[in-house]
């Protein structure tokens, strides 16, 4: 009998330029692989965590927590990539913790590898056709010197997100905001049509 296998590094359509597949998805294809477990490790967080353990607990599969974070001092002049696996409860607060310091800017353990905040040009809106789709661009480039060496580490990526809108919606009051490197949408309902009484004449 071949031994069973267990992905360890998965990541889904939440790690953006890295993943593709709902986190539901991942754990159905898992399970439909006949892998023992199956490890969800987004990039600096938690995002599919809910949804994959939601469809996890419908099919009885197990599930493992987990996280990418980029750490500094595991190598020279750069943040590494760590995954971080969460044995137990307490360990799932951990990681929890972990994730949301390595958002917060000025944190004591001196992590420097969040994602850079996108501007609000490079993030654009349409609505077409009973779609909303969302496009963006990631730049980013920086330069270190030191007394041996001088590094310029550039990147560049885009996204485009597309979903259809339900048929309630008024796509001529669809209204988006940018604000803190969170982007809102507002999707207001449509106005029910109000029954038109007609008044029957007697002839």
């Amino acid at each position: 009998m071949a031994p069973r296998y267990a992905e360890l590094r998965c990541k889904s359509c939440f790690s953006f330029l890295e993943g593709a597949s709902q986190p539901e998805e991942l754990v159905a294809r898992a399970a439909g692989l006949g892998l023992s477990a199956l490890a969800l490790a987004d990039v600096n967080g938690l995002y599919g965590i809910v949804r994959a353990h939601a469809e996890a607990k419908r099919r009885g599969f197990p599930l493992v927590v987990g996280a990418e974070l980029a750490v500094t001092g595991l190598e020279m002049g750069r943040p590494a990539r760590l995954v971080l696996l969460a044995r137990d409860r307490e360990g799932y607060a951990s990681l929890c913790l972990l994730a949301t310091r390595s958002h917060c800017p000025g944190s004591d353990d001196g992590w420097t590898g969040a994602p850079e905040r996108r501007e609000k040009d490079e993030v654009k809106v349409a609505v077409e056709n009973g779609e909303i789709t969302i496009t963006g661009e990631r730049k980013f480039e920086k330069e270190e010197k030191g007394k041996k060496y001088h590094r310029v580490e550039r990147s560049y990526g885009s996204f485009v997100r597309s979903f259809s809108l339900p048929e309630s919606v008024d796509e001529g009051g669809v209204k988006a905001e940018y604000k803190d490197g969170v982007l809102n949408l507002h999707l207001p309902k449509t106005e029910k049509v109000k029954p038109k009484a007609i008044e029957v004449k007697v002839g």
